[in-house]
């Protein structure tokens, strides 16, 4: 039989380095997003230079492209919308 372990005989390099695998993925998150904006920010204002008041069938990707790397696309189609 296994014995449970209680959290004071957890070595303190586990604990160490679960937090800095937690940090690393709150920092991967915050990037990602920082980047996912970015991506919107460019397409928007690409959309601005041509002339469009409007972006339809909008959508935002991400897949990795690497171990470590990941690459963010946004595409839509810029439209003018008249009254």
């Amino acid at each position: 039989f296994f014995k449970q372990k209680t959290a004071y005989e957890i070595p303190l390099r586990l604990v160490g380095s679960e937090m800095c695998i937690r940090d690393r993925v709150e920092e991967y998150s915050r990037l990602l997003q920082q980047t996912r904006d970015q991506a919107v920010e460019r397409m928007m204002a690409d959309a601005e230079k041509k002339g469009a008041n409007a972006i339809i069938c909008f959508r935002i990707q991400s897949s990795t492209i690497a171990q470590g790397a990941s690459e963010v696309v946004a595409y839509g189609t810029a439209v003018i919308f008249e009254d």
